[in-house]
């Protein structure tokens, strides 16, 4: 398993000047540029290049980026623009690491180099070449990589998704990596292909590295062998759900060629590392495209068959370890060490025994474990099993989903072990998709309980089904941003129209949603037979609506909607049967309507229609109802965490570490590594209404186990890049409560879907100490 990656991470290029030959086998497009010819037999033209045949290295085609050590992944590097790290010679593109040693003081620094074609040369599938020789040595780290252009579209990394052409561990170099990594919920999700050279390593000669990448399939080669296919992934936007695929690879990326030195992946250098050895030569760069690619595409989910249990029940093979087991393959249960884990374990007797010599450095460094086992979304289970050690210690009980990026299915439980066999029973429901691979592990590693290698004995594993709950769509609620309206930016489910429904559409209107420069808006053109707008509901010649909306009957709420029109239009809004008409003009104008939901309301009953009839094009966008917040009415939900973690969302970063948990009305984050940025430890809820120039109390209550600055913002969320409205550093002492209270004034524009941000990774350019962290009575009120 590899480690995750934080944010830009390695390095990827397109370049290539086309050969001197004669002008038939070139084509020029509608915009002028003159292209060569198709490529292959599949239709590819070449459409950028760069073979650097020059001296320097062409500034049209590419920029340099400079970033200081540890900037991301805990690497040594510092990115220069020197010619000494990034230089062109004999045809090649050189970028060449460099260890420096003061002589003075005995530091020890790193430079290496780092390239992009950011807003030079962006582009939307193709197919991607690069023939490179690669470097080699402990602690070395090339990269051949693509990432968005608008890396805020989809949310950040990963969400934004990221294109791994090539990568290369310097002490492992006849084995290349090429992965797509991308998520729905902020934890990194990678689907992976290597190569192994069968003798030798890429740092011996030459190889072609490449990449083909279409709407509904990403491939990628090596020396035109082909490594791995991927044609399902997703993401999603904050607060919201999952946009329509293929997002985020519907987007343009662009490329990036670096060498790292050191990180949390490669590890550092050490004495033996030649940095002779250690550059990254590129022959070429070359970019195909094909003339069009059909972008109506549909993620195709394949079927899966669940296995079924045995005659009891059971879905555990060999359960009551009748089958004698050496634990050397993975057809049933298997031992697994790493990570300074020394163990040996073995099934006789109706029990397995495992012995452990070294408990590693983290609780996976000795696993006792099963794979293949099946779990159906929705399903109740319950699993039992008898334990018992040589002395008294912990283990770690996971059960995870490998294929999907160990997502865990049951979060971790701590098993205290005793000299006397003890019978172990978890109820958990699987919330998670059908996984027909879930895999449970005993860890045994680095517990930090007493008797670390006590050897741990196991009797009747058993895992049964026991009951079903119905999965069907859920019933709605208000989405984590706070929006009563679901998929209100139109960028979800099939043709980006998920949730939302045609009741009427008695004049042929054409119905759909715009992508121009991936802009989404509902877009309705009403043909010049539509005589009705809204006689009644039941009457309009044209009406888009969502229902089954969880409005409650009493409260007050305000619709807001953006909405233009080629010509001045009026159309009508109606929700809860409460009827507004907007007058349309053809610039975009934001339209606030308030309400209370009647009496008698029944719980997800209440619709919201668009009522679309005579002639004329509408566009609509941001959709969104909420809850009408009152002057010194609370706006923050739950602040209290007695609810545990319900309308809060938690955040660690892949590059920093910490545990969260929300118990006895605090929630307290344990800090291991804090990261490189305030912003990889984080919490947040969002759907706060900041209205302009309104003035806010903010009031918290913080402990910390160190000294420590900790950061509060009120922000905008993706959909307003990421706004600052406010906020402030705040100050902690170690073991010492603090009560906080702030005002803050909002100067900007209004934001009906505003964010409250807490911050606990590294603050400025000092050492941000591990240790824990705790929050409670969390308020925003506003008071003028």
């Amino acid at each position: 398993m590899r480690i995750k990656k934080i944010r830009l991470l390695a390095i990827a290029a397109a370049i290539l000047v086309a050969a001197i030959v004669p002008a038939e086998y070139f084509i020029t497009d509608v915009q002028g540029r003159t292209t060569e010819k198709a490529a292959d037999s599949k239709g590819y033209s070449l459409v950028w290049s760069d073979d650097f045949s020059g001296n320097t290295l062409d500034a049209s085609k590419w920029n340099y980026e400079l970033h200081e050590p540890g900037w991301v992944n805990n690497e040594l590097q510092s990115y220069t623009d020197s010619s000494d790290n990034v230089y062109v010679k004999d045809g090649n593109l050189v970028i060449q690491p460099i260890k420096t040693e003061n002589a003075v003081t005995g530091n020890t620094t790193y430079t290496s180099g780092r390239i992009n074609t950011r807003n030079k040369a962006d582009f939307k599938y193709g197919k991607i070449e690069v023939k490179a020789k690669l470097p080699k040595g402990q602690g070395i780290w090339p990269a051949i990589w693509m990432m968005p252009a608008r890396e805020e579209l989809y949310g950040g990394w990963p969400k934004c998704g990221e294109l791994d052409i090539m990568e290369l561990l310097g002490n492992d170099p006849a084995k290349v990596y090429q992965t797509l990594h991308y998520s729905k919920t902020g934890s990194d999700v990678q689907s992976q292909g290597t190569k192994i050279l069968s003798s030798g390593d890429f740092s011996d000669a030459y190889h072609v590295f490449s990449m083909e990448w279409e709407p509904e399939k990403i491939s990628f080669y090596v020396d035109g062998k082909l490594t791995k296919t991927e044609t399902k992934w997703y993401t999603s936007t904050d607060g919201v759900g999952t946009i329509t695929y293929p997002a985020p690879f519907d987007q343009e990326f662009y490329m990036i060629l670096n060498v790292a030195v050191g990180g949390n992946w490669p590890g550092n250098p050490n004495a033996d590392t030649d940095f002779s050895k250690a550059k990254m030569l590129v022959d070429y760069v070359k970019v195909y495209q094909k003339p069009s690619y059909d972008e109506n595409v549909v993620l195709k989910e394949a079927a899966v068959t669940l296995r079924e249990p045995d005659a009891d029940g059971n879905y555990i093979i060999n359960s009551d370890f009748s089958n004698a087991e050496a634990m050397d393959d993975t057809d049933s249960w298997f031992l697994k060490t790493q990570s300074g884990g020394d163990a040996a374990a073995s099934i006789a007797e109706h029990v397995m025994t495992v012995s452990l010599k070294s408990e590693g450095t983290v609780d996976y460094a000795v696993q006792a474990m099963q794979a293949g086992i099946p779990l159906s979304k929705g399903g109740k289970y319950q699993l039992t099993f008898e334990a018992k050690a040589d002395a008294d210690r912990a283990m770690l009980l996971r059960l995870d989903g490998p294929d999907l990026n160990y997502t865990k299915y049951v979060e971790d439980q701590t098993v205290y072990l005793t000299i006397n066999y003890q019978t172990y029973t978890y109820d958990f429901t699987m919330n998670a998709d059908t996984d027909e691979n879930s895999r449970l592990e005993f860890n045994l590693g680095a517990q930090k309980s007493g008797n670390p290698t006590a050897a741990v004995q196991l009797k009747h594993v058993r895992l049964v089904k026991t009951g079903q709950l119905d999965v069907a769509k859920p019933v709605k609620t208000s989405l984590p941003n706070g929006n009563y309206v679901y998929n209100g930016t139109f960028d979800q489910g099939a043709n980006r129209l998920e949730y939302w429904k045609i009741s009427a559409n008695k004049v042929n209107a054409s119905i759909t949603v715009t992508n121009t420069d991936y802009v989404r808006k509902l877009k309705v053109q009403v043909p010049a037979a539509s005589e009705k707008l809204s006689a009644s509901e039941k009457q309009g010649d044209v009406i888009v609506e969502q229902n089954g909306l969880a409005l409650k009957a009493g409260e007050s709420y305000v619709l807001t909607f953006d909405a233009r029109a080629g010509k001045a239009k009026e159309i009508q809004a109606a929700v809860a049967g409460k009827p507004f008409t907007a007058k349309l003009s053809a610039q975009t104008k934001h339209f606030k309507f308030k309400f209370s939901a009647s009496s008698g309301l029944k719980a997800n009953t209440a619709a919201l229609k668009f009522l679309l009839g005579k002639e004329g094009t509408v566009y609509i966008d941001n959709v969104r109802i909420e809850k009408v917040t009152l002057s010194g009415k609370e706006m923050v939900q739950n602040g209290s965490f007695m609810e545990g973690l319900k309308d809060w969302s938690p955040y660690v970063d892949s590059s920093a570490a910490a545990v969260y948990t929300a118990e006895n009305g605090r929630i307290t984050f344990n800090i291991t590594n804090p990261g490189s940025q305030n912003w990889h430890i984080q919490l947040k809820q969002s759907g706060l209404f900041f209205d302009k120039g309104k003035t806010y109390q903010v009031k918290a209550v913080f402990k910390s186990g160190a000294d420590r600055k900790v950061e509060l913002a009120l922000m905008g969320n993706a959909s307003k890049n990421y706004a600052y409205y406010g906020g402030e550093s705040i100050v902690l002492t170690a073991e010492k409560e603090y009560n906080y209270t702030g005002t803050f004034t909002m100067n900007g524009d209004s934001d009906t879907s505003g964010d409250l941000v807490f911050s606990f990774g590294k603050t400025g350019g000092t050492e941000t100490p591990a240790g824990t962290v705790e929050l409670t009575g969390v308020s925003v009120i506003e008071i003028k």
